[in-house]
């Protein structure tokens, strides 16, 4: 019966005529045939025809679930057995491929249980090296922070020690300024001593000491005749420089004077509480050239200074010329000469070493005539006064 039933649409057409149809066969004879009074025997031939349809229907729909469970257990049952035939060959490929494949992942593993075991090892290590090197540096800077603090300290005791020495060095210096000057003038007394027999200055001196010596005769006292004097001083004038030969010669030895002097050598016994003393000796070296130049008669002579740009020193001489000091005409220089001042600065500037160089000057004596002289112009080729200038001077 499964096989006649194996749609849904044919068990409703079925249903529907085993119920539908004995119902309709009733009434249409029930309507024909049968009067009222018989209608009761035929509705309950209607009903137990139903009833017998109904069971029917039963039976079928029974018949039809058995047929169903009886298909889809011989499928179920089908299926399973093509699965217990395919199974075992599916099974044992893919078992080998599972087994290389956990293998290969415990072999992983372990490579990478073993790689952070080994990473975790470093690390530890790497750790355990830096909390030393942490406490290395904890004590070195402790360490260093002292020992800053200690050098701190001695640089600043140093600091108050230098600025103590510069000042005792300070006092010192100046006591040895004064020692200096006086060691110099009484080495310059004692050098004038040695020297004044060789210097023509001192020979009119001695002459004239000889004519105002006191002669004595037989208990009277008299003096030489003034005539004496007036001698001496035309022997001393004609000595004086009257002509450019005469100049150019007492120029060079003027300048041979200047070139000769060297630096002062103060204290040269190499005592050690001299010998790193920083002494500006220009100043005492100035007044030794002043000494040397200034004992010379013959002529006015003055040293300019091209750096300072102005006359550092005139001789005696000036006064016997001029009327002015020595002093005043160095001074004021530039405001005594009233000609020729522009041409004496190119002159200077423009000489170079072993030339000479001539130049007039119209200067204003101190009797306030204007006088008229020639000056004769050298340069210093050596010593500490190179580039200085000498002139000379005398009437034109």
């Amino acid at each position: 019966m499964h096989r006649f039933f194996t749609q849904r649409h044919q068990l409703l057409g079925l249903a529907l005529g085993l119920y539908l149809i004995p119902l309709w066969v009733v009434s249409v004879f029930s309507m024909s045939y049968v009067s009222h009074s018989q209608s009761w025997r035929v509705l309950s031939l209607g009903l137990l025809l139903s009833l017998a349809g109904a069971f029917v229907l039963f039976f079928v729909l029974r018949g039809w679930e058995e047929a169903l469970k009886m298909v889809y257990t011989q499928e179920i049952s089908e299926n399973s057995c093509m699965d217990e035939v395919g199974e075992p060959c599916l099974k044992s490929e893919e078992l080998f491929k599972l087994e290389e494949q956990i293998q290969a992942l415990e072999f992983q593993n372990k490579r990478l249980v073993q790689e952070l075991s080994d990473q975790v090892a470093k690390t530890q290590e790497d750790l355990s090296q830096l909390s030393l090197i942490t406490e290395e540096y904890a004590s070195f800077r402790t360490h260093a922070e002292e020992k800053i603090e200690q050098n701190e300290i001695y640089i600043h005791e140093l600091h108050q020690e230098i600025s103590d020495q510069k000042n005792a060095l300070q006092t010192k210096d100046k006591w040895i300024l004064d020692l200096e000057s006086q060691v110099q003038d009484r080495s310059y007394e004692v050098k004038t001593l040695l020297k004044l027999t060789d210097l023509p200055q001192f020979k009119k001196e001695a002459l004239m000491e000889k004519e105002e010596k006191i002669v004595h005769t037989n208990g009277s006292f008299f003096r030489p005749s003034p005539s004496l004097y007036s001698l001496n001083e035309e022997v001393l004038d004609e000595a004086k420089v009257h002509n450019p030969e005469g100049a150019s010669h007492h120029l060079k030895q003027c300048i041979d004077i200047a070139q000769k002097i060297t630096g002062a050598n103060h204290f040269a016994s190499g005592s050690s509480l001299f010998r790193d003393l920083p002494v500006n000796s220009y100043a005492l070296d100035l007044r030794r050239l002043c000494d040397s130049l200034g004992n010379e008669n013959m002529a006015a002579v003055g040293v300019y200074s091209k750096k300072e740009n102005r006359l550092l020193f005139a001789n005696h001489e000036i006064r016997n010329l001029l009327g002015w000091s020595s002093e005043k005409f160095a001074q004021d220089f530039s405001e005594i000469v009233q000609e020729g001042f522009p041409e004496w600065k190119n002159k200077v500037f423009s000489l170079i070493e072993y030339e000479e160089g001539k130049v007039r000057l119209l200067v204003k004596t101190k009797a306030g005539e204007n006088l008229l002289l020639n000056c004769h112009l050298g340069l210093i080729p050596a010593g500490i006064f190179r580039n200085h200038v000498v002139a000379v001077f005398y009437p034109a």
